[in-house]
């Protein structure tokens, strides 16, 4: 699948999905504490140490991988993502932008299992649901679209401009049904 049409069509959504996990991941990376979990051997065969977290240096990615998606240079934006959730892996803001920076390039797959991962870290990251919205409906996935739509709606503050284009979508799914 190419990134033409269907990235264009979310319009500013990426801007304000950014900045809002902008604030998300600094709140997550200032909660982070370095623990015993962070210097733990790998349990592969190569018995490699693994990356300590470093919420400082996962910030300072993040905040570059939110500037490349801003700027359209996914490539660039998917390296940043992937390298703060080297050094902090549990921030559900980065596997978000992640997967809508995936989405951007095209590819489904891989914006799915990043939305994923974010829903299993926090199930209330709306900005999640919403993407997964939009890929299934991309698809052609009515009943999963309805899904998400319905529950970033519920986790969405009622009436705000978001909730409100989610309102429209669901409406016009259960519309063609």
């Amino acid at each position: 699948m190419e990134s033409g049409e269907k990235g264009k069509s979310r319009g500013g959504v990426l801007f304000v999905i950014a900045i809002i996990c902008v604030a998300g991941a600094m709140v997550a990376g200032c909660r982070q504490k370095e623990d015993s979990k962070a210097n733990k051997v790998a349990s592969d065969n190569t018995s490699q140490v693994s990356t300590p977290q470093d919420p400082a240096k996962a910030k300072e990615h993040f905040e570059k991988g939110v500037n490349y998606s801003l700027k359209k240079e996914y490539d660039k934006a998917i390296a940043e993502y992937l390298e703060s959730l080297r050094y902090n892996p549990d921030v559900a803001a980065a596997h978000s932008n992640l997967a809508f920076a995936y989405f951007d390039k095209g590819n489904l797959d891989l914006a799915i299992q990043e939305h994923k991962k974010t829903i299993k870290i926090d199930p209330a990251h709306a900005n999640a649901f919403y993407g997964m919205a939009q890929i299934y409906e991309n698809m052609g996935n009515k009943t999963e679209a309805i899904r998400y739509w319905e529950e970033y709606i519920r986790l969405t503050e009622p009436h705000s401009l978001w909730w409100n284009k989610a309102q429209e979508r669901l409406e016009k799914l259960k519309s063609e049904k």
